[in-house]
């Protein structure tokens, strides 16, 4: 009985050496160019400027492709839009952490918590009345032009400073909604509706993001909102992204992802509320042009 245990000790270890060094993961190209799949125009939103990083940057982030936009709405609402998208070939990087790649640029994490983007209803603000949203939105576009435009690489900038010091990116995620492992499909409503501050109108499917508050030296605050997705699953949890990506690499040899940020400048005329609420009407009119642009 004891020559047995041994054996099939034996036996594993060499099914698992033979795997390590016979397996290889496939590059899987997104479904269109990020810079063609995700619209200039759309839902009111409309693109004022498109970043482009540096040969620095880009060698510590190592995606296949990445998109960083300016886009502002008629009320001179601006949101800046990242996407990276990694085909988990031999020369894609991995995705690098929020919550390490900004404060290395210099942010400190005021708040963070797990929130419901409704795709198909309005998003509402249970702490205010309907006139609360009064200011001079387009008094606040220099401004936020300004920031937006600072803002456009931040994370991906701090990225490269985190990366070069060290900085892991395997942290413990916001409590992911639905399912134990953090994911649920686009499309459908996840976890238990957030408490506090955001309601929601009922519309046609939720998407959970995470909502993180930084502020800079100066003061400044932005709200990030942001998601990964692998294989047409929305996670909120780098845990539950490290999972998907080994689960996907045994089953299917591909390890691709995806990192989607979206983030608003708080001003003397935007309030966190506000930017908070911006953000989401941003997802929600841009939420199937991501999605198709990505593999399933």
């Amino acid at each position: 009985m004891k020559y047995i245990r041994f054996f099939l000790v034996y036996v594993l270890l060499g099914a698992a050496i033979a795997f390590i060094y016979g397996h290889e993961n496939r590059a899987v190209p997104t479904a269109a160019p990020l810079a063609t799949g995700i619209p200039l125009r759309q839902g009111g939103w409309r693109m004022l400027h498109q970043a482009t990083f540096d040969a620095r940057v880009l060698a510590v982030l190592r995606p296949t492709d990445c998109l960083s936009r300016v886009y502002a709405d008629a009320a001179g609402r601006r949101v800046t839009l990242y996407i990276g998208y990694h085909d988990g070939g031999p020369d894609a990087g991995p995705i690098h952490s929020p919550k390490h790649c900004l404060p290395g640029g210099g942010w400190q994490l005021l708040s963070q918590r797990q929130v419901l983007v409704p795709l198909g209803g309005e998003v509402g603000d249970s702490t205010r009345g309907a006139d609360s949203g009064s200011g001079n939105p387009a008094a606040a576009a220099p401004h936020a032009a300004t920031t937006a435009n600072t803002m456009s690489a931040a994370g991906v900038t701090g990225a490269a400073t985190g990366a070069a010091t060290g900085a892991a990116t395997g942290a413990k995620g916001a409590t992911a909604a639905a399912k134990p492992d953090g994911g649920v499909r686009n499309g459908a409503a996840g976890g238990s509706r957030p408490s506090a501050v955001v309601a929601y109108q009922r519309g046609v499917g939720s998407q959970p993001v995470v909502e993180a508050v930084y502020q800079q030296g100066d003061g400044s605050q932005e709200v990030f909102l942001y998601w990964y997705q692998v294989k047409g699953r929305v996670l909120t949890s780098e845990y539950a992204l490290k999972f998907s990506e080994i689960w996907n690499s045994i089953l299917h040899s591909r390890k691709d992802s995806a990192f989607i940020r979206v983030s608003v400048s708080c001003t003397p005329w935007m309030n966190l509320d506000e930017a908070r609420r911006a953000g989401m009407e941003f997802i929600a009119a841009f939420h199937d042009a991501v999605t198709a642009s990505l593999p399933r």
